[in-house]
Formats: C-alpha cells, sequence, structure tokens
C-alpha cells in the first residue's frame, strides 16, 4: 500500500497472492512511503518459524512440499522433511487420495520420502499426516500433475509469458519438460494453443478470472489484449492496472536488502555443505548446513563474500521476520556460553588430575629418599644379607 501526500490517505493498493504451486515466493523489504501486510493466516503456515516461548509442546507442522509437474511414466519422489516439530517428528505417513490402482508406491531409505511411478495422464493428489512424540499430528496435501501433450504445449513448448511454462526452479523445470519425446512437438517456440473461452454455468475457481455475468476465464487470460468475455469486463481498467502496476515495478529498490534479510532456508534436498548466510540484527555472517538445492539466495560461500554483499543491511530492513533472526542470535550466544562453559569444567578436570599426579609422584619421591634414622654402622656381612638373598648370593 503507498501512502498519500496527507496523513490517512492512500495513493494506490495492490493485493498479490504469493503462493504459487503453494510454495511462499513473495519477497518484501521495507520502503519508506510503502506499507505492506500480510494475512495472518499465510503468515503462520509459511512465514512464522519461531514458537513462542514458554508454551507446552506444540502440534507439527506437515509439508509435503510444493506440487509437481511431470511427464507421463516418470517417477516422482514426495518428501516430508520440510515438516517441523518443536521437539520431534516420530512418523511420516504418506497416502494417495486420488483413485488409481496403477500407481506403485514405494518406502525409500528415508522415513518421510515415497516414490511413486506408473502414473498416467492426470491428477492426483496425496497426503502426508505426521506425527509428533506425544502423538499430536498435522496433514498437508501434494497435487501431482501427469502432462498430457496438450498440456505439454502449455507448460513447456509456449513462448515466454503469462501462462503455464513458469517454474520455481530449474530442477523443476527439467522434471516436468526434460522426458518430453522430442518426436511429438516440432520444436520449442511454438506459439501457445488457443485457449478455450469463458465458461459459464459453474462457480469459478480461486485461479479464474470471473466476468461480469458471472462466466469464469482460465487464469491468465484477462487484460491480454483480447476479449474473452462476452461483456468485455476481461478487458476493462486494464489500463488502471498496468500503469499502477508498472510504477510499483520501477520503484527504486536495494536488490541487496531483498537478499540478506532472508531467513536461511536448508531447502529440500539432503546433502549438507556449510554454506553462509547475512544476519541483519547482528550485522554479521554466520555458517549453516545447505542441503543441496532451492532455498533461497541469502546463501554464499564464504564469509568475505557474505559481508561484502550485504554491508550496511541492518535490522530496519526486515519484514515481518525480525524475531526469527534475534532468536538465532540467543542461539548462537547461547551456544557460545555453552561450550565455554564445557571448556571451563574439561581445564578444571585436568587441573585436578596435574595435581594429583603431581602430589603421588611428590609421595613417591619422599618414600625413595627416606634417610634410616638408625645410625649404627652396619657391618659387611649385614650388608651381604640386605644385596643378595639366598638365591642370587654369588658363590
Amino acid at each position: 500500500m503507498e501512502k498519500g501526500a496527507e496523513e490517512g490517505l492512500v495513493n494506490s493498493c495492490f493485493l498479490f497472492d504469493c503462493l504459487y504451486k503453494k510454495q511462499y515466493v513473495c519477497r518484501f523489504v521495507r520502503k519508506k512511503g510503502f506499507i505492506n501486510y500480510i494475512l495472518d493466516t499465510v503468515y503462520d503456515s509459511y512465514l512464522k518459524v519461531d514458537t513462542p516461548p514458554n508454551e507446552s509442546d506444540q502440534p507439527p507442522v506437515a509439508n509435503g512440499g510444493q506440487d509437481r509437474v511431470i511427464q507421463p511414466h516418470d517417477s516422482v519422489l514426495l518428501s516430508g522433511i520440510q515438516s517441523k516439530d518443536d521437539n520431534k517428528i516420530v512418523s511420516y505417513n504418506w497416502q494417495m487420495i486420488t483413485l488409481y490402482p496403477g500407481a506403485i508406491i514405494e518406502k525409500t531409505n528415508f522415513d518421510d520420502q515415497i516414490e511413486v511411478s506408473n502414473l498416467t495422464s492426470g491428477k492426483y493428489k496425496f497426503q502426508l499426516t505426521v506425527t509428533d512424540t506425544i502423538g499430536q499430528s498435522d496433514s498437508t496435501e501434494v497435487a501431482v500433475l501427469v502432462l498430457t501433450p496438450e498440456q505439454s504445449e502449455h507448460h513447456c513448448m509456449a513462448p515466454k509469458k503469462e501462462n503455464l511454462n513458469n517454474y520455481l526452479s530449474n530442477i523443476e523445470c527439467e522434471k516436468a519438460c526434460s522426458s518430453l519425446e522430442k518426436n511429438a512437438i516440432s520444436g520449442r517456440g511454438l506459439p501457445l494453443p488457443t485457449p478455450g473461452g469463458e465458461k459459464c454455468g459453474a462457480p469459478c475457481t480461486i485461479d479464474q478470472f470471473t466476468c461480469a455475468n458471472g462466466c469464469c476465464l482460465d487464469p491468465g487470460l484477462e487484460c491480454d489484449s483480447k476479449q474473452q468475455c462476452s461483456d468485455g469486463s476481461d478487458e476493462q481498467n486494464c489500463k488502471d492496472l498496468e500503469i499502477n502496476f508498472d510504477g510499483l515495478l520501477k520503484i527504486p529498490l536495494n536488490e541487496q536488502k531483498v537478499r540478506c534479510t532472508e531467513i536461511p532456508d536448508t531447502g529440500s534436498c539432503r546433502d549438507s555443505i556449510t554454506k553462509w548466510y547475512y544476519n541483519p540484527v547482528s550485522k554479521s555472517c554466520n555458517r549453516f548446513n545447505y542441503g543441496g538445492c532451492l532455498g533461497n539466495e541469502n546463501r554464499f560461500d564464504n564469509e568475505a563474500s557474505c559481508m561484502k554483499l550485504c554491508k550496511g543491511v541492518t535490522e530496519e530492513d526486515v519484514f515481518a521476520r525480525r524475531k526469527e533472526f534475534e532468536k538465532r542470535v540467543s542461539e548462537s550466544q547461547t551456544g557460545i556460553i555453552a561450550i565455554a562453559a564445557v571448556l571451563g569444567l574439561a581445564i578444571l578436570i585436568l587441573l585436578g588430575v596435574l595435581l594429583y599426579c603431581c602430589m603421588k609422584a611428590k609421595k613417591k619421591s619422599s618414600q625413595h629418599q627416606r634417610v634410616p634414622v638408625n645410625t649404627v654402622p652396619v657391618t659387611f656381612e649385614d650388608r651381604e644379607r640386605l644385596v643378595y638373598n639366598s638365591t642370587t648370593k654369588p658363590i
């Protein structure tokens, strides 16, 4: 929301759908003259990462990752590794909600993961249920879209524009399109197939555009310079939208502030690679374990490059999640104190052992060097008896 010239006035306001394939994709940074708001439901589900102090064991949060797009007969791995709990998750249970007897579901070496194969074209839903140590549970659903040849044209062959040929990562893009048979379609860059017009007689879904007459359009068809709604409502007010949104895109923004205020994200893979992230609260760079894929851009190969790019970014630039950085600073300081305490205890134990050894050695030395109090002269025979016994006495 952009503030107006006078107190209490609003110059412009924009609503963004920050969820794409069940993944939060927006990034906000504080900007003078603008105010950002996030729905509580979205914040709690996708941004809230710290647990309120002094509260009882909280329920787990199931996270099966984003929705998947694959080609027919490709296998897909479904993982709950991003699920979280304040203590420990003890069980992960995947179930296929969509009835399809031909699907092959196999467990992998990881408790939270399954591999699904032998899927034909269609949309399938899977449910993940996680349970913690005291029996609390949570569930989430993941959709797997297996493309038909026609859908592949939309998802893989259409030119770059506002259509279905857009992905959040290179991995997701390759999974959806890499095994597409080259002979099935003549080549990339084909024009987007003509979509159907307005659909009437049924309520519009969240993704669809609702015409003034109540009919529906598929996503991305409004304000495309072509009238699809019979009443022309899909092309109304587009000029205002274009002007205002274009102005929003031209707002000067320091990209490094956006990058350097992201919470470190390990990603959804299982590798363990040491990387560095910037903490705007402590204004320092710290290590974290990166899983090897996805995550965000607050990730650097070394401390020097991290500090060079993020120098000058402070907690004043953080939006919505300052407490998480403060929590990480607190945890870091707690860790340092704990290490110092352990080292101190180890030093005390070592000093005690050394003192004991010194006392023991001193005691032995005093016993060996004791001077006899009897000063009576010892005869040759007596000295001989002291040195030799009956078995060692020389002949």
